[in-house]
């Protein structure tokens, strides 16, 4: 059984129900996958639309998906060539992510991708630390993050990087929130925010969720993510049995 969130990323003008979809996919047919989690999930389309009118495209919101709060819109960042390999570490992480997830030559060809990318990515960390919106702009940063999210085959790393980014005050609500139910969960402890999901005789199951599940929306709230049911049913839509 594999985890079907985290792996696309998630910013201030993404729906937190779509970051596990390929950039592929919100690129190619981003508005057809949005009409079937609309007509699907009601109060999923309440949370997309309600004071985000931009959110009615995907094409729309795509072309502003990286801008970061504080970050100037017009700045440039200080160091382009970074920011273009991190991009490209992205572009790989993604097409290795956007075939049948169904087949095992998928879950291999990603292990290696994100293999290869784990290990550039220590080595970026140890020579400029960790890459942030001012040095490779607010999607070189994304990239970087993502690209954490992504290395689960090293967890003591990723909680020293979600400790680093905190410390930093680098992380939005939605991408602290994934970052740290991914932590959580590699320690086996519950989930904090219910963005885990796993596959359990043909349905998407969340993964142990930290208690009181009572206080979980309120939770989601803190960090701008919609209630958990509106999640459920849109990680419902996006992962059909087709896609197991």
């Amino acid at each position: 059984m594999k985890p079907v969130t985290g792996v696309f990323r998630c910013d201030r003008l993404l729906l937190l129900a779509v970051c596990a979809l390929p950039i592929t996919l919100l690129a190619d047919d981003g508005d057809a996958i949005m009409e079937k989690v609309v007509a699907r999930c009601p109060g999923t389309a309440r949370y997309i639309l309600q004071g985000q009118p931009v959110m009615a495209s995907f094409k729309n919101a795509e072309a502003e998906r990286h801008a970061l709060p504080g970050s100037a819109p017009d700045a440039t960042p200080s160091d382009q060539e970074l920011r273009q390999e991190l991009l490209e570490m992205e572009r790989k992480d993604q097409s290795a992510r956007s075939g049948d997830l169904a087949r095992p030559q998928i879950w291999a060809s990603i292990a290696g991708i994100d293999a290869a990318n784990l290990a550039r990515l220590k080595q970026i960390i140890a020579e400029h630390g960790f890459p942030d919106s001012a040095s490779v702009g607010g999607d070189g940063f994304s990239a970087a993050w993502l690209l954490v999210q992504h290395a689960d085959r090293d967890p003591a790393f990723q909680q020293k990087m979600l400790e680093l980014m905190t410390a930093k005050k680098l992380l939005q609500g939605e991408q602290l929130a994934l970052l740290t139910d991914r932590v959580l969960r590699a320690q086996g402890k519950p989930q904090r925010y219910g963005s885990q999901f796993t596959e359990e005789a043909g349905h998407q199951v969340p993964q142990p969720i930290e208690a009181p599940l009572d206080e979980l929306d309120q939770r989601r709230a803190s960090m701008g993510m919609m209630p958990f049911a509106d999640y459920r049913c849109s990680i419902e839509v996006l992962y059909p049995a087709h896609h197991r």
